[in-house]
């Protein structure tokens, strides 16, 4: 099962717009993200521009929607975007700003624009193209991350590990969960961050043999309120008994009358399946 997490920012931010929960797009962005006639150039325009201020824009679904506009404007229209993100002069706020509304939509077309990244001696460059890689699943983007994987840098050869886990590599998603079990920091990044990218990677394609971790994020405080959401599907669909505890004492964190609908559907599934046992 795989969940693209800024899909499912998408949606959430559709459904608020269509019942009048946000403002009009043009009220904060010049109205380029509600002008059907945008071209390619003004919606990356806005975008780069909102990179600018990520402490604004970072906590709305605005981004995600005009990026998937965007990228629906052709098969490389996303290149003016991949670029900022590897200039030189871009501050490291706004690549991560860029990264996170490009990295559900990215495809091998992007390839030339984001190795040329992985050169940068800049730290943050190069963890960005990596992560970035992560999500194009490709022979050739293997290989680059294989080498990646022992970068000087915990945090390059971190986002490595996490990109050959999100390519199957078995033995790189295996070494990703005994992080999490550890507890383990990795070079400067915080142990529940190397957790929550833990999850993160599992919740892509959750397995049965992923419950025993994805069980005990469900109930933690660093989790995120969309992967929390992720989890409730993913336990009612492949969690037994076990998890029906878990998922009744996470509505105490999650106190969203959405969320605790979700963990009401998620124990009947598990009991219908465990009646039928």
């Amino acid at each position: 099962m795989r969940i693209p997490m800024t899909r499912l920012a998408i949606a959430f931010t559709a459904a608020l717009a269509l019942c009048g929960c946000i403002p009009d797009d043009s009220k904060t962005t010049g109205g380029a993200s509600s002008d059907v006639q945008a071209t390619p150039g003004q919606l990356a325009e806005t975008i780069i521009k909102m990179a600018g201020s990520p402490e604004i824009y970072g906590e709305t679904g605005e981004r995600h929607l005009l990026t998937w506009q965007l990228s629906n404007l052709g098969p490389a229209a996303l290149v003016p975007l991949i670029d900022f993100m590897g200039a030189p002069d871009t501050p490291p706020a706004a690549r991560l700003f860029i990264l996170q509304c490009v990295i559900d939509f990215l495809t091998p077309v992007y390839l030339a624009n984001l190795k040329p990244m992985l050169e940068s001696t800049d730290e943050v460059t190069r963890a960005v193209a990596v992560m970035a890689l992560g999500h194009i699943k490709n022979e050739t983007v293997s290989q680059l991350l294989t080498i990646a994987k022992t970068d000087l840098s915990p945090r390059v050869a971190f986002s490595a590990l996490s990109g050959l886990a999100m390519q199957g590599d078995p033995a790189a998603r295996e070494e990703l969960k005994q992080l999490y079990t550890s507890g383990s920091t990795v070079g400067d990044i915080k142990a529940e961050d190397v957790k929550r990218e833990v999850v993160r990677v599992l919740l892509r394609d959750a397995q049965p043999e992923d419950l025993p971790i994805l069980q005990d994020a469900v109930n933690q405080q660093f989790l995120a309120i969309n992967a929390r959401f992720m989890i409730a599907v993913v336990l009612g669909r492949l969690g037994d008994n076990t998890a029906i505890p878990l998922l009744e004492q996470s509505v105490n964190l999650q106190t969203e009358p959405e969320y605790g609908e979700m963990v009401k559907q998620a124990v009947a599934a598990i009991n219908g399946r465990v009646g039928k046992a």
